[in-house]
């Protein structure tokens, strides 16, 4: 049996319903006028606009930490804005590229762009060793340090469906790189984190950096 709804065929039982809640379901979140058997949507209200327009609340800054970055990041850093009340220092890190001052063996964030990522996980990550029979797999030493510290965290400057596309510039398999998301998260209990956007990733960084120094200061 079929039923005729506004100009189309829906299935029968289930799926006749399925289709009229999801109808009904827009009907009250944009409030669609129905006229001539089609569905034409009004502006949104302004409730709806101010949550579409969400703006970030400013970040409390404790007076006393300090973000230091690794300096091989000073010249392209994640930081995109300036803000108030933070402190920044450009030092060698012995653990990824972000971290604070006093907790530099604690708290760890290693930032990679994507072109760096692909070499992270490829052929690229392992080096010969000194006496030219063995070879050192260089992310995985990495990656077990971070696995010591209290927080560490992956951030790659991607998009993570991008991630998974052949890519003409390496022969990295898309199952390589979802076995080694994986792992990092897995094996070696590190976070992952991933945007294109400066100021996303930077909130990233803060967020976690402020309120792991918060913690650390309670006990």
């Amino acid at each position: 049996m079929e039923h005729e709804t506004t100009g189309r065929v829906a299935p029968s039982c289930l799926g006749d319903s399925i289709w009229r809640l999801q109808v009904r379901i827009l009907s009250l979140r944009h409030n669609i006028s129905r006229k001539d058997n089609l569905l034409k949507f009004d502006s949104p209200s302004p409730k709806l606009k101010s949550r579409l327009s969400w703006t970030p609340k400013p970040y409390i800054i404790p007076p006393d930490m300090v973000l230091v970055v690794d300096t091989r990041e000073k010249k392209g850093h994640a930081l995109c804005t300036r803000v108030k009340g933070l402190t920044i220092c450009f030092d060698t890190l012995p653990h990824g590229d972000y971290s604070i001052r006093g907790f530099e063996n604690r708290f760890a964030i290693e930032l990679k762009r994507s072109s760096d990522f692909f070499s992270y996980i490829g052929a690229e990550r392992s080096i010969k060793h000194k006496n030219k029979k063995q070879r050192i797999d260089r992310t995985k030493r990495k990656l077990s340090r971070l696995s010591k510290l209290d927080f560490a965290a992956l951030v790659v400057m991607v998009d993570y469906n991008d991630l998974f596309i052949p890519s003409m510039y390496n022969s990295i398999s898309p199952e390589t790189v979802r076995g080694f998301l994986v792992s990092v998260r897995l094996k070696y209990n590190v976070h992952i984190f991933m945007d294109t956007k400066k100021e996303n990733i930077e909130r990233f960084i803060l967020d976690h950096a402020i309120k792991f120094f918060n913690m650390m200061r309670k006990v």
